[in-house]
Formats: structure tokens, sequence, C-alpha cells
């Protein structure tokens, strides 16, 4: 199945206004489809999120973009709490924007085959020392790295703190050293949270596309293939594409009649973990702190919005599922471009950059996917 627009303009719906859904939205619009934006709910003034260069070039944000940049901890800072810890900082800070430049790459690209080519040339740039950390600290708990560099409670407590903000985890769980990692992609050294943006707001009124407040109540599926939207107002909007920026098991379990979809498949969607981050405490000043905050909540945790846990079991060719990972499900003309995609939430409008190539299968345009 091919899902080139025609060369009338048939209609696509996207289904969320968020940044991932619009940047899919305008893509989908500069290569010849006529879409209909169906927004679910206000966009916010500022979202977190790194916006890439890329995203940059390709929708011709330049001039209209504004962007909330975090500081970045300094040497000096650090060394009134300790002058060992001041020491070893610009060498921490070296070692983690080199793995966090790794990860920028398999970002903006559709989740890599783990036993591809192209991964394994990703990796082994990173030199043996980049191999070793890269291999090492994603599967870490964050805790056992920062007692490794440093010896200020204060700074692991600030630097944990930074790692945990997407995961229901302690700084103690393995895994949650790739949170900080995630946490520093895009951004400057020693900085260690991504910057805000008014991107969904800027692109909400970018000409192209029609934003329509409306809120998906069915996907029509006729013969295995996406057909349309039904709104909750009862409107039936007809569509040969829907891309959806909500979360799979919305989408695919209510949104779409189940029916349609192998049960292993609607078994490993109900079980994507979906839980929210671990309320840090504000003042916080060590690991301990923070796993206090962890153990408060790991027996009732609450629903996150960005649909599926950045975990790093849910990461990568993984997320959310490796059924649905690069975007595509067994519906024909059902795509998914929300947060639970790769790369996750924090990487603002790469899961709806990475679907659209997808959906059109690397034939955009060069000043489209510049």
């Amino acid at each position: 199945m091919s899902s080139r627009a025609p060369a009338d303009g048939t209609r696509a719906v996207v289904i969320g206004a968020g940044a991932d859904e619009l940047v899919a939205a305008l893509l989908l619009a500069r290569s010849g489809w006529s879409v209909l934006v169906l927004a679910e709910s206000d966009a916010p003034e500022w979202e977190e999120g790194w916006v890439a260069p890329q995203i940059v070039r390709a929708l011709d944000l330049k001039g209209t973009l504004s962007v909330r940049e975090e500081a970045a901890l300094t040497a000096e800072a650090i060394r009134r709490l300790s002058a060992r810890d001041a020491e070893r900082w610009p060498a921490f800070c070296e070692r983690m924007s080199r793995l966090a430049g790794f990860l920028e790459k398999i970002y903006l690209e559709p989740p890599p085959d783990p036993l591809g080519l192209r991964f394994a040339l990703e990796v082994r740039r990173l030199g043996r020392q980049g191999m070793e950390d890269l291999m090492r600290v994603l599967p870490m708990p964050v805790a056992e790295l920062l007692d490794e560099w440093f010896e200020s409670d204060a700074l692991k407590g600030a630097l944990g703190a930074a790692a945990l903000r997407r995961l229901q985890l302690g700084p103690r769980s393995g895994g949650s050293a790739f949170g900080l990692l995630h946490q520093h992609v895009g951004c400057a050294p020693g900085v260690f949270r991504p910057p805000q943006s008014n991107l969904a707001r800027v692109l909400r009124s970018a000409p192209g596309t029609t934003v329509r407040p409306a809120r998906a109540a069915q996907i029509v599926v006729q013969d295995g293939r996406a057909r349309g939207v039904r709104s909750e107002s009862g409107e039936e909007i007809d569509a040969t594409l829907v891309v959806s920026g909500a979360a799979p098991s919305r989408t695919l379990l209510e949104l779409v009649d189940p029916a349609w979809l192998d049960p292993e498949l609607v078994r490993a969607v109900r079980h994507i973990r979906a839980r929210a981050g671990v309320a840090l405490p504000t003042d916080a000043s060590s690991l301990d702190d923070l796993e206090r905050a962890y153990d408060r909540v790991k027996y009732g945790p609450r629903a996150t919005a960005e649909h599926a846990e950045l975990a790093l079991d849910q990461a990568f060719w993984a997320r959310p599922v490796p059924a649905l990972a690069r975007y595509r499900t067994p519906i024909d003309g059902l795509w998914l471009c929300g947060p639970s995609m790769h790369p996750g939430p924090g990487i603002a409008g790469a899961s709806g950059y990475n679907c659209v190539r997808e959906i059109l299968r690397g034939k955009l345009v060069p000043e489209v996917i510049s």
C-alpha cells in the first residue's frame, strides 16, 4: 500500500493538535494532501521539548518560533558544593553530551533496527569509550552513575531529579540513567532539561491545513482500511489517510473496533505502561529523598498524558510495542504519531516528522525533510 497523496489532494485527517500531530499535518499538506486537523484540546502557550533544526527548516519556522532555554550548571556553581565535583564536572558533561548526541541522531529517524548495519555504524562512530558508555549507561540506575562521578548529595539529587521527570522509577531502579540522557538531547552541555517553545501555537496558525475543534468518536474502517473519522458531534469525515496522535490504547481499542486486530496485538496494547512520572519533592537534596518519593507512589501510579511511560523497555524499536514501532498499524491508512511513539516526549514534533517520512516512504521532496 502506498500512502502518497493522489493528484486530486484526497483528504487526510489528523487526530490531535499537539506539536507531533501538527508537524505531521503540515508535512502531509506540503506533499499534496488536503489535511483536516481535529483539535481535541487547546494548545498550551508553552510546552516542553527540544525542537530539532531539521523540523524548523522543513516547516520554515525561522523568525516565528520562540524558545526558552534552561541555564546550564557550571563548575563554579558546583565548586561551592564540592571542589572535587567541580573538577569532574567538565568530563561528565562531555561524556553525557556525546551519548545524548548519539540519541539525537536516531531520534530524528524511524526507530533503528537493532541488528541493522546503519545502527551498528552509528554506535561504532562513538569510539570504544563511547560504545562502552552507551552499553553500560542506558540500563544503569542513575544513582549508581552519579555515585561514580560525584560526592555532593545536592548535585546528585538535582541530576537524579532530572532523570526521573518522566519515569515511574526511583534513582536506584534499572534504566533510570536513560532518563538523564533523554533529558539532555538537544541541550547544551550541563543542561539536563529540554527547552520550552511555542511550537504548537505557531504550527496551529500556519497555512496549509484546516484546524477544527472536535473530538474523534470513531475511526471508520471498511475491509481492513481506514475510511474516515466520525466526531462526537456525529459528523462523518471521509478520508483515505488517518494519522492519530491519541494514545495507542484509545486509537486501537476504543476508536477502532479491536476485532480488526490480531489478539496478540490487542494484548500488547493493553499492557503498555502509561504511568505518570514520580511527583518529585521541590526540596529534594539527595538521591535518598528521590527514592522515598518513589516509594510513596509506586503502588498507586497515575496515568501519564504522554500515553506511554518512557522506560527503556518501551523505547526505540519497542516504543510503544515492537509491532507498532514504525508508526504503521495493521489497518491500512491508519498511522500513529503521538508522544507514545519513537522518540517519545521531550523531542517536540519528532514523532510526527518521523511518521510522515514513513508514510511517504522517503519520497518527500528534499526541502520538506531537509
